[in-house]
């Protein structure tokens, strides 16, 4: 009897120093894989978050589930190896051996590890083998330490929690977190560092810590491991949430010389061209809020942008210049695309510095993002992205693949965060916004934008789609139509329609909550509110399909509303706007000195016979470079009066009376020689007089490849 109690407190005694060296590993391994995955990201992408709190709690779930599964796991894996060891050495079992209940946990710590990383190494036998190269190593020197206490004792300062922690997580850390855009041979130069100095360190405390000590036996003290693990994870959790919490926070600002000044509040509905809204007269009823918005706001009917898609149409809205001289275009075949210049202050900028507290929230986190010089000036600019392309770039985690499963599936295309949470987030920042006023918000949507999935009963609003393309098969498309190769079917023209106009509708309920939010924060009536759009989207008008590809009316036409502080009556104006407008626009009403160097003029001077030129241009993007070689040239677009003409850098021309012919299916550039030549010599001039801002690039070619990788291009 005494035998058995003896043997199963033995049993009970080798469980528990086996779940306590289990602990001391998985709990460090879960603490600093936490910190890199959800701490500190977004204090190295402050720009970049994820508008999910499920996102961020499943992430606290995973790292719970990882201490408590791995310390179950290590546990196992050391009694096991023990087990095996004293039957080797013709030991009983129930003498446990430290080194090797260590071993065995340290072995499962990699071994996961090394099936994460297995199994997002890529294909083929090399990347295979260099990805598992160090846990391999590791996972040897752990198991081959371990069978001699004296041998365990010797190496311990490199199989000990912290260092095979460290060597495991950091290195891919630093390559994929923090230079992902680096050439390889840095990344690898950087790894290598990295492993150096972790284990230098290890080496030089492990020497500091022996230091006039006797170490008989393996007797080392697990309780400073232990308590660093729970010290650093409670750390990693509480700080990972307060640095989202601050992301909230708005800096107060001496808004002294800003009293008395409306508030500014920018909405852009990416990819919405003016026909498709039921406010401009399209038979659908696609956006009853703006229409309810429009009788008390001005509706500006023939609106034009200044580009043709995201980037150089947004830099022309923040800086009031044509995309010939702010430079945000792409430089083919070099694969760089230009910044803001930053010789010109942003719109951003003048009103800081008028006092006015700034924040963004943008659903276009590939085109707008702070590396292009969007970002200036504002308090708090919060780029959105969906959890699934947060993580796609990120070093391989075991907490994120934990979390993967805890969250609900999603589409994989849906590669832009939803009207819903992009609505969520303004309201987010509306709070402390209106606690002091005056401030500026810039919305940015995406959900007339391809993938264009929006939530029923908007996806089936206007017909129900009789396919679900993914988004290999819509760029597959796409190209064949802008080839030439063929032509839309009428079935596919109403499936993509009735999906874009269901995306407009979904984006205009979301207007219609946030009109309503700003109604109860008591600040829309002091407001200037200015709804419009970036650029069209063409649906296989003249073989041309999406956008970014010409500057006729379907990609550069956009709806312009613009409710001015106090306005309560309905206008409208006929006159020709630009996006370039819109900046000295802001100037006016906050009483800021219009510069000279801005291309626009004040939309509230205008009226229905004012009388003026504005341009568009369309530039190669660099996804259609190779793609479509016929498209591989500068396009601009003057518009005077009802008169329109097109010319392109292969010196082809087309004329077209607006006025008349709203679709442009009729050139008369031989009809009209006079008109023609007069608005080419106009064309002519404004190009040789307007110099360009020279500026840096902003995004790269190895950026570049990233957003392909994301789908955002192909």
């Amino acid at each position: 009897m005494s035998d058995r109690i003896a043997g199963s407190k033995g049993f009970a005694a080798q469980v528990g120093r086996a779940l306590s060296w289990s602990a001391a590993y998985w709990g460090f391994y879960a603490a600093v894989d936490y910190c890199l995955s959800d701490a500190l990201p977004p204090l190295l992408r402050p720009a970049q978050y994820v508008p999910d709190s499920s996102y961020w709690n499943a992430g606290v779930t995973a790292f719970i589930a990882m201490i408590l599964g791995g310390a179950i796991l290590g546990a196992a894996a050391g009694w096991l190896w023990n087990a095996s060891g004293n039957a080797v050495a013709k030991q009983r079992a129930s003498e446990p051996r430290e080194a090797k209940l260590a071993g065995g946990a340290g072995f499962s710590v990699i071994a996961v590890f090394a099936g994460v990383v297995g199994a997002r190494s890529g294909r083929g036998v090399l990347p295979l083998a260099l990805s598992l190269a160090l846990p391999v190593t590791l996972a040897a020197l752990v198991l081959w330490a371990s069978l001699n206490e004296g041998r365990a004792r010797r190496f311990w300062s490199l199989t000990n929690p912290v260092t095979i922690t460290l060597a495991l997580l950091v290195r891919p850390w630093l390559y994929q977190d923090i230079f992902p855009d680096s050439p390889r041979r840095w990344q690898v130069i950087a790894s290598a560092l990295a492993l150096v100095l972790i284990v230098a360190c290890s080496l030089g405390l492990d020497r500091i810590g022996r230091r006039g000590k006797t170490a008989a036996g393996f007797d080392f003290d697990l309780r400073g491991v232990r308590y660093a693990a729970v010290f650093l994870g409670l750390l990693a959790v509480a700080g990972g949430f307060v640095v989202r919490s601050g992301q909230r926070l708005i800096a107060a600002g001496d808004a002294s010389n800003a009293i008395g000044k409306p508030n500014i509040i920018l909405i852009v509905m990416d990819t919405v061209r003016a026909d498709h809204t039921s406010v401009y007269g399209y038979d659908r009823d696609t956006t009853p809020n703006l229409r309810r918005f429009a009788a008390e706001s001005t509706l500006y009917r023939n609106a034009i942008s200044a580009a043709n898609w995201t980037a150089p149409s947004h830099a022309s809205i923040f800086t009031g210049m044509y995309t010939l001289r702010h430079g945000v275009r792409y430089d083919v075949p070099k694969n760089t695309l230009g910044k803001l210049p930053d010789a010109v202050p942003t719109l951003t900028e003048v009103l800081s510095r008028q006092g006015y507290r700034t924040a963004g929230v943008v659903a276009n986190y590939a085109f707008l993002s702070d590396q292009l010089g969007f970002s200036r000036g504002f308090d708090v600019y919060r780029l959105a992205l969906p959890w699934m392309v947060f993580e796609q770039s990120l070093y391989p985690s075991l907490l994120r693949e934990i979390r993967r499963r805890l969250l609900p599936p999603v589409q994989k295309e849906s590669i832009y965060v939803s009207g819903e949470k992009m609505t969520g987030a303004a309201l987010d920042v509306l709070d402390p916004l209106a606690e002091r006023q005056p401030f500026f918000l810039f919305v940015n949507y995406m959900d007339a934008h391809w993938p264009r999935a929006p939530p029923e009963p908007f996806r089936s609003l206007f017909a129900a789609p009789s396919q679900n393309l993914s988004m290999k098969q819509y760029f597959g498309l796409m190209v064949s139509v802008n080839r030439g190769e063929r032509v839309l079917t009428e079935q596919e023209r109403r499936d993509l329609v009735a999906a874009y106009d269901g995306g407009i509708a979904f984006l205009d309920q979301q207007l219609g909550i946030l009109f309503d939010a700003l109604r109860r924060a008591g600040v829309y009536d002091h407001s200037l509110i200015i709804v419009t759009s970036d650029h069209g989207e063409a649906f296989g008008e003249r073989s041309l399909m999406d956008h970014g590809l010409s500057v006729y009316q379907d990609q550069v036409r956009v709806p312009l509303l613009i409710k001015y502080p106090g306005q309560r009556e309905p206008a409208e104006v006929g006159a020709l706007a630009s996006g370039v407008d819109l900046y000295p626009t802001v100037m006016e009403a906050v009483g800021a000195p219009v510069g000279r160097y801005l291309a626009g003029l004040p939309l509230d001077r205008m009226s229905g016979r004012t009388t003026r030129a504005v341009f568009a241009e369309s530039y190669p993007e660099w996804e259609m470079w190779n793609l479509l070689p016929h498209l591989r040239q500068t396009k601009r677009a003057i518009f005077r009066d009802s008169w329109k003409l097109i010319q392109s850098a292969k010196d082809s021309q087309a004329l077209y009376d607006l006025s008349a012919d709203s679709k442009e299916n009729r050139n008369v550039i031989g009809e009209q020689p006079q008109v023609a030549a007069e608005m080419e010599a106009l064309l002519s001039a404004w190009q040789k007089n307007l110099a360009p801002v020279n500026g840096p690039s902003g995004i790269d070619k190895g950026t570049l490849d990233r957003l392909k990788s994301l789908g955002y291009v192909q």
